[in-house]
């Protein structure tokens, strides 16, 4: 529901007053706080166009923007809110973005740096659509739909699990890198067998990886086996173990390479 939500990020593209105004108005909307990139349209530019004229200074941000050292406000008509604002400058093109949040004390660098949340979010619920099919509930049955929310919320942890231990699941900025780019690394052309024994269900994957590929996995599975000790209700009754086959000794691999062929 609408009061279950805290906090509202927002692109430019959502200026209007009255979208602010339901965001942040308990009684007529969500009563949350809102924190967004401003679009500069006439009233805003003349909020900015006086904060301007006051006295203050361009802080270095990174090597391509400054942004100003005092902050102003700009009031959300018909509430008691109002969004605390920071300008940031290109240096080069002397183009200004103007950012504003909700939330009270926040001073200028504060107010930037709660914005950057707004990427995370974005990109994850981008991740969600995109490789966990998170749009595309089975039907409107309410055991089903949160039959998937939990298969995925499963698989999420699975996948962070997995990023722990794998070195090269970060992005040369120290980002998180998505199930699908890591993806092809593992997934590709794999292959699996499911077997029950006894109270067990085993799941084994048949591809024979690369040895330091092979260690990542085995580390990962040796620690979902560690957690899988208590039988799972909606399996039956039935424990989830995960094998692997052994790696592959290197002259049986081409790695898609190209050998000469031999006949006699």
């Amino acid at each position: 529901t609408c009061q279950n939500v805290e906090h509202v990020y927002l692109d430019s593209e959502y200026t209007a007053q009255k979208v602010w105004h339901f965001i942040v108005d308990p009684y007529e909307g969500i009563g949350a706080d809102l924190t967004m990139c401003i679009k500069q349209n006439r009233a805003v530019k003349k909020q900015i166009d006086t904060f301007l004229a006051t006295d203050f200074d361009w802080l270095f941000f990174n090597e391509t923007y400054t942004y100003s050292s005092q902050t102003f406000t700009i009031p959300i008509k018909k509430t008691n809110k109002e969004l605390h604002c920071v300008l940031k400058r290109h240096e080069k093109t002397g183009r200004l973005r103007c950012f504003g949040s909700t939330i009270q004390n926040l001073d200028a660098r504060k107010i930037l740096k709660e914005y950057e949340h707004r990427w995370g979010i974005e990109n994850g619920i981008k991740d969600l659509v995109g490789n966990y099919f998170f749009d595309n509930v089975p039907g409107i049955d309410p055991h089903r739909i949160n039959l998937h929310y939990f298969v995925v919320t499963l698989a999420r942890l699975i996948y962070q699990m997995f990023c722990n231990l794998y070195p090269a699941s970060k992005n040369y900025d120290q980002t998180q890198k998505g199930i699908g780019t890591i993806r092809p690394e593992f997934l590709v052309g794999t292959n699996a067998r499911i077997a029950k024994n006894h109270d067990q269900l085993i799941i084994t994957w048949q591809d024979y990886y690369p040895e330091k590929d092979h260690q990542y996995l085995t580390v990962l599975f040796d620690a979902l086996n560690a957690t899988m000790t208590e039988p799972i209700s909606f399996l039956g009754g039935l424990k989830l173990k995960f094998k692997l086959m052994p790696p592959r000794d290197k002259k049986f691999r081409n790695q898609q390479q190209r050998e000469k062929l031999e006949f006699s």
